[in-house]
């Protein structure tokens, strides 16, 4: 992408020309965002099957999130719109004032061969990687194929898919380490992803626990994991569940989480 786009008239023209490079069009949606104007863009997506799922379903959060700020989100029309985008709209609408699933909730082991499991992983990987805590930018596509595949051959990798019937609304991808001081496994939660739709509904707190009880059976001395130190929602969660920062002596300060990019 050359150049962002400069307003958010631009950004709507972008997302309309599907000549567009996709992830420029991703990029102008997100800067959209939950704008009315985008309105009549993002319903040509969400019902165009030739547009890619990814955007389809991206604008169709998009739309979800317009039509609850104008307390229609129980009215508006979705007859015209692609399988993949009316799943998304119906997250929202399934969504009771309560918080909570509207369907049984439950939480199992991936198959990282299975096609379902697979495009699941995918799917909610790229819905995160697309938030602002993920980053705000969607996956390489080429990585829908390839994901599961490449998990299945690390040693120690599982994933937990959060289903509401059977919809994947949320994951926790994890690795399986080694402690020294210990002696013994420990699991680190590399990822933890829950769709917009259903944050705040207890499906976070089930898949923390769910890794618990995996990382308990493996024999793990302790699971590890790291959060952005704004993300406020996820470190109260996080903090209700039992984890706190990481020291050894007061006196050396808690750990920090250090990367180099390769």
């Amino acid at each position: 992408m050359s150049r962002p786009p400069a307003n958010p008239a631009e950004a709507i023209a972008m997302l309309a020309d599907a000549s567009c490079d996709l992830f420029d069009r991703d990029v102008a949606m997100r800067m959209i965002d939950d704008d009315p104007a985008a309105l009549p863009a993002l319903v040509r997506i969400a019902s165009d099957p030739a547009e890619p799922e990814m955007l389809q379903q991206s604008a169709a959060s998009a739309i979800g999130c317009i039509w609850q700020n104008q307390d229609r989100i129980d009215t508006g029309d979705d007859s015209g719109f692609t399988p993949v985008a009316r799943e998304e709209i119906a997250l929202f609408r399934k969504r009771p004032s309560a918080q909570e699933v509207a369907q049984r909730l439950t939480v199992r082991l991936a198959d990282y061969r299975d096609p379902f499991d697979a495009g699941a992983v995918f799917m909610l990987l790229n819905s995160y990687a697309k938030s602002v805590q993920g980053g705000g930018k969607a996956l390489d596509p080429s990585l829908r194929d390839r994901l599961a595949p490449a998990l299945a051959e690390v040693p120690g990798a599982f994933t937990l898919l959060a289903l509401e019937g059977g919809t994947p609304i949320g994951l926790a991808n994890c690795f399986t380490g080694f402690s020294t001081f210990a002696c013994a496994p420990l699991v680190n939660i590399h990822d933890m992803a829950v769709v917009a739709a259903r944050r705040g509904c207890g499906v976070g707190r089930a898949l923390m626990r769910a890794v618990e009880a995996e990382a308990r059976k493996r024999g793990a001395c302790k699971i590890t994991l790291e959060v952005l130190a704004g993300n406020e929602g996820a470190k109260s969660l996080y903090a209700s569940e039992g984890y706190a920062t990481y020291a050894l002596d007061p006196a050396m300060g808690s750990a920090q989480f250090w990367e180099k990019k390769l």
